[in-house]
């Protein structure tokens, strides 16, 4: 994992946020001694600088700034400090199987994909003592490894949705020179939907992995943890790079996105030179997009599959407009 910077946004909203936190990076520094773990914290005062004085071995940084969170920018600010060539996106309460990310980190070497989502888009919230017990142990366990939806059975202390985000992979000179995370996106919601779409609709699809779930500490919410007043301005700048042809998407990561990134000029160009060349033929969409069906497939069945392809995932199998 020497090549991978894990960048972790968070808020101190409640103690088991910092708790959950304290989790994550133990179990990313005992697993993965050689990443780069960047804790980026954005609040009018900090409150995690304590786990950077536990685990010297991470990077801290803090955004004074209060009100709203803004985890995109939060986000970003991580990539401008990321020295490593791939990046995880990773929110301060999830889990994965290690083989998980070992297996992510090898798609991104190939070069193939340049981003990838390690899951199947299972989330499991697991609370009480199931969470104690992962906390405990520093092991997902089987809640890591729920590869149908007719497996799972909800209790008390667990629940399953199916979600995009909470972590994923990317090549980090991709991200960069298409504007990072949105800026325009505040508060809750749509930050991590909009990123993977507009990715997608670039022409950088994420390869979807089959055989992990995700696994989700649960804590105690802030209003930047749950719908508020930004949720429908976030929807709505969603849908508004959507219906961007890709021409017209290249048009407003230029002028709204990148002026935000360290990017250079000359690389900017270059990787659009090669994003043109490898989708000439569409032969990556189409691979992409029969993983994905795969995926789906395995997990929720025909059935499920078409439900999921209707509602939450359509933003995923749009066709970019030329």
């Amino acid at each position: 994992m020497e090549q991978m910077t894990f960048i972790i946004p968070i808020r101190v909203d409640s103690k088991d946020r910092l708790d959950n936190c304290d989790t994550v990076i133990r179990y990313l520094t005992g697993n993965f001694p050689l990443a780069e773990i960047i804790l980026v914290e954005q609040d009018a005062k900090p409150l995690s600088a304590g786990l950077a004085q536990k685990y010297p071995a991470i990077k801290w940084h803090f955004i004074e700034e209060g009100g709203y969170f803004r985890k995109s920018n939060v986000f970003n600010t991580g990539l401008k400090l990321a020295t490593r060539k791939f990046v995880s996106f990773y929110d301060a309460d999830c889990l994965l199987q290690v083989e998980a990310y070992r297996q992510t980190l090898n798609i991104l070497r190939k070069g193939k994909y340049k981003l990838v989502l390690p899951f199947n888009y299972i989330f499991v919230f697991v609370s009480g003592s199931i969470k104690r017990a992962i906390v405990a142990s520093g092991d997902p366990g089987t809640y890591g490894t729920i590869k149908r939806v007719s497996d799972f059975t909800e209790t008390d202390e667990l629940r399953m949705a199916i979600m995009l985000g909470g972590i994923f992979f990317a090549d980090r000179d991709v991200v960069v020179s298409e504007g990072g995370f949105n800026r325009n996106m505040v508060s809750y919601g749509w930050e991590d939907t909009e990123f993977l779409a507009r990715f997608h609709n670039l022409g950088y699809p994420a390869y979807t992995m089959r055989d992990y779930s995700l696994v989700h500490l649960d804590h105690e919410r802030g209003p930047d943890s749950r719908i508020n007043e930004r949720y429908q301005d976030n929807k709505l700048e969603f849908y508004k790079v959507m219906g961007l042809s890709r021409s017209a998407l290249f048009d407003y990561i230029d002028a709204e996105l990148a002026p935000e990134m360290p990017c250079a000029p000359e690389l900017r160009d270059r990787l659009r030179r090669e994003l043109s060349s490898r989708n000439r033929l569409g032969l990556q969409m189409l691979s992409a997009r029969l993983q994905r069906i795969r995926v789906l497939l395995g997990v929720y069945g025909l059935r499920g599959t078409a439900e999921i392809v209707r509602g939450k995932l359509q933003a995923l199998v749009q066709k970019p407009t030329p």
